[in-house]
């Protein structure tokens, strides 16, 4: 299996070479750099030869002077897929917002029986490529993320790496299978698997944050309570923007991993400034208990937060902040295991 996915990507990187050799964007379909702000349209590319569309949406925030971050969203699958790619960055625009992000979604060219249906790799790069020809994109902050078929690519060219992303996140991967040796689960790439709990395919998605738990990867898996395969609903961009915040504050540290056993590597805390609920990842090397307290700048104790047990390998603690648990600015928690103990600065919005 494995030989024969080497000689698949190998054919599709000569192809995307080819591609990419061949592809000149056409900007007449879109504004100029001045006028972009605030704003959806359409760019079309050349791409294996033919008029290929990319959607993109721009936030007011956006100046041409600062390097803006940016979402690479790859449509699902079915139906019209250029109007999915029009939609689905449809969806991410309150996200855009919210972050300041340019959305940047190409039609994806997928091929294969619908079971197993991918884009060809080589429109990732082309599509990143071009939008950098006429918008200032800071490359330390490009996210993937891809629904439904396409959830399962952002899976696999994610974890292959094949673009330095800050973060993947699949969304409703539509993973009828998992084939052993397919996916690189020993990937240094952050991720954040976004799953409705009643998605046909949600135990496969929950079987790949297992597997990549098992080879101490960093991951998040943000299960959505009731939603089934659809991504137009109300707390969509709420799912994402937890998403985006896990991805931001893995970032800003090293990769954990067997060989890099730094104990403060092994734990995460996000968002950071927090207002409601604050979430704590605690990746261990086996089993172990937790206590974690906060302290008010003073060193005075504001209030003993959780204390529980750990399993191996990655672990979320969602803490809701109430009157009274915080204070408000600045706060110390510790976080002691068996093995540790770590003191980390929180800032509280009340």
């Amino acid at each position: 299996m494995m030989r024969l996915k080497s000689t698949i990507k190998t054919i599709a990187l000569i192809l995307g070479i080819v591609s990419i050799l061949s592809t000149t964007a056409c900007s007449q379909e879109g504004p100029a750099n001045s006028d972009v702000q605030g704003d959806s349209f359409t760019r079309f590319i050349t791409f294996n030869g033919e008029q290929s569309l990319i959607a993109y949406y721009v936030p007011e925030s956006y100046d041409s002077l600062s390097p803006s971050k940016m979402i690479l969203a790859l449509h699902y699958c079915g139906g019209n897929e250029q109007n999915n790619a029009l939609t689905y960055r449809n969806l991410l625009r309150d996200l855009a917002d919210v972050i300041n992000a340019i959305v940047v979604a190409p039609y994806c060219h997928n091929t294969g029986p619908p079971s197993y249906s991918i884009p060809d790799p080589s429109i990732i790069t082309v599509s990143i490529d071009s939008t950098r020809e006429f918008l200032n994109i800071d490359t330390n902050y490009i996210y993937l993320t891809g629904g439904s078929c396409n959830g399962r690519s952002t899976f696999e060219y994610g974890l292959d790496e094949i673009y330095d992303f800050v973060g993947i996140i699949p969304f409703n991967a539509y993973i009828p299978s998992i084939t052993p040796g397919y996916y690189n689960f020993d990937s240094e790439m952050p991720s954040c698997i976004c799953s409705g709990t009643i998605d046909p395919s949600y135990n496969n998605n929950v079987r790949m944050y297992d597997s990549l738990v098992a080879h101490n990867a960093v991951t998040l898996m943000n299960s959505i309570p009731g939603i089934g395969h659809v991504f137009n609903f109300p707390e969509f961009t709420d799912e994402m923007k937890e998403c985006i915040d896990f991805i931001d504050s893995v970032s800003l540290i090293p990769t954990y991993t067997s060989q890099n056993k730094h104990p403060e590597n092994s734990i995460l805390i996000y968002p950071n400034p927090v207002s409601d609920v604050i979430n704590i990842q605690i990746i261990t090397e086996g089993p172990d208990n937790v206590r974690i307290e906060s302290f008010d700048a003073t060193g005075r104790m504001n209030r003993l937060l959780h204390i529980g047990s750990l399993n191996k390998g990655s672990n979320k603690i969602s803490i809701a902040v109430g009157s009274g648990d915080l204070s408000p600015g600045l706060n110390i928690f510790k976080i002691s295991t068996h093995k540790q103990v770590i003191f980390r600065k929180v800032v509280t919005v009340i």
